[in-house]
C-alpha cells in the first residue's frame, strides 16, 4: 500500500503544482473567478489558495503523509464550494486550474475532485520519499485515466442528455 501511496502522492503533487502555478500566473483572473463564486476576500484567496496548493505539492514529495492530510482538507473544502456552486441557478465557472474557461461548474468537477480525494487518501499511506514501483505507478495512472474517462462521460451526458445512443438507423428511440 505504501507504493500506491507514493505514486498517488506524486500524481497529486503534479496536479496541485499545475493548479497553483496557473492561478499565480493569472492573479487577476483567479481573483475574478473567486469574486464570481461569491467567496469572501477574493484578493487574499487569489494568493493564498495557489500558495497552499504549491506548499502541499512540495510537502507531498518531502513528507507525503502529513501533506496528504492537508490535501484531503483542502480538496474537501474545494468540493464543498463546488457543491454550493452547483446548487446556484446561475452558472459559475470555477477557475479550478486558473483557466478562464467559460464552462460552468458541473458534475464532472465533482467526479474530478472525488478522484483527487481518493489520491490524497491513498497518499496518506506513503511512508518514504522514494520513486514508486512500476506496478504502483501503473495502478495509479490507470485510476487517474478512469477518473478522466468518468469525467468525460458525465460531461457527455450533461451536454447531450445521453452517454450513447443505442438505436439502430431508422429505428425510433423510445421515450
Amino acid at each position: 500500500m505504501s507504493d500506491i501511496g507514493t505514486a498517488a502522492a506524486v500524481l497529486l503533487a503534479l496536479v496541485l503544482s499545475w493548479a497553483g502555478i496557473t492561478k499565480l500566473r493569472s492573479p487577476a483572473r483567479t481573483e475574478g473567478s473567486f469574486t464570481a463564486m461569491g467567496l469572501p476576500a477574493p484578493r487574499a484567496l487569489a494568493v493564498g489558495v495557489p500558495c497552499a496548493e504549491l506548499v502541499l505539492a512540495i510537502g507531498l514529495v518531502v513528507a507525503p503523509a502529513p501533506a496528504a492530510l492537508g490535501a484531503v482538507v483542502l480538496l474537501s473544502a474545494f468540493t464543498g464550494v463546488l457543491g454550493v456552486l452547483l446548487r446556484r441557478p446561475e452558472p459559475v465557472a470555477c477557475g479550478c486550474f486558473g483557466s478562464a474557461a467559460a464552462a460552468p461548474v458541473g458534475a464532472a468537477d465533482l467526479v474530478r475532485n472525488a478522484g483527487l480525494l481518493a489520491a490524497a487518501s491513498a497518499a496518506l499511506w506513503a511512508e518514504a520519499v522514494t520513486a514508486p514501483t512500476l506496478p504502483a505507478a501503473i495502478a495509479v495512472t490507470s485510476a487517474a485515466a478512469s477518473v478522466l474517462m468518468a469525467m468525460g462521460l458525465v460531461r457527455l451526458r450533461g451536454e447531450l442528455g445521453v452517454v450513447w445512443d443505442n438505436t439502430l438507423p431508422g429505428e425510433v428511440q423510445a421515450a
